[in-house]
């Protein structure tokens, strides 16, 4: 099984890969090109900093193609923190940049009535899915940002939080793509069995 995580170069990758490598005993590969592909199981797209500039960033890359591609052929992908706001329709944070619409949706920009940036350690409450074997519970993660996905009716929710009185999606899933907004390899150990779960989780594909 091969595992690529896409390095879009507005972030430091070093704990994804290293929180990975803990739970995976595999290949993985770090590619800054689509033409580096090597038709893996499964991508993570990680991300940090501002939405359209990742945008413009993993669509000069050849990203956008190769996700869509990967896709078409059944195979699965994994998103932390901005690369699950990626996955959405567009956000509020960039309006005139459209994300990869894996997901329907809007991100939206946290309500300030709590501190923004959400920045430290909140509580992720799993809702129980029988496609999703892993992480049934509540327990808190690591979570840095000022954008999140609000939950909605239609929206596949697999956790959510709250910020505030606000509640926002703390992860979101459909048979092919998982989205985190919080940080797994900054979470201890809530968040490296979310990281096995997620390479058992692509291995059942």
């Amino acid at each position: 099984m091969l595992i690529e995580i896409l390095d879009l170069g507005v972030n430091n990758l070093k704990s994804i890969t290293k929180g990975i490598e803990s739970s995976f005993r595999g290949n993985l590969q770090v590619i800054d090109q689509a033409s580096q592909s090597k038709s893996p199981s499964l991508i993570v797209l990680p991300g940090v900093g501002s939405f359209g500039v990742a945008m413009q960033s993993l669509r000069s890359r050849g990203f956008d193609e190769l996700i869509a591609n990967h896709l078409e052929e059944d195979k699965r992908i994994f998103g932390v923190c901005l690369g699950m706001q990626l996955m959405f329709q567009n956000s509020h944070e960039s309006p005139e940049e459209s994300g990869l619409a894996i997901f329907s949706g809007q991100v939206s920009r946290l309500d300030t009535s709590a501190r923004v940036p959400n920045v430290g350690w909140l509580e992720a409450d799993f809702i129980e899915n029988e496609k999703w074997t892993g992480n049934n519970f509540a327990s808190d993660f690591y979570f840095v940002h000022s954008y999140a996905v609000p939950v909605t009716e239609n929206l596949p929710v697999l956790a959510k939080s709250l910020h505030g009185t606000q509640e926002f999606a703390s992860a979101v899933k459909s048979d092919l793509a998982l989205g985190v907004q919080f940080h797994p390899e900054k979470s201890s150990r809530a968040g490296q069995e979310l990281l096995r779960n997620v390479v058992d989780w692509s291995q059942s594909a």
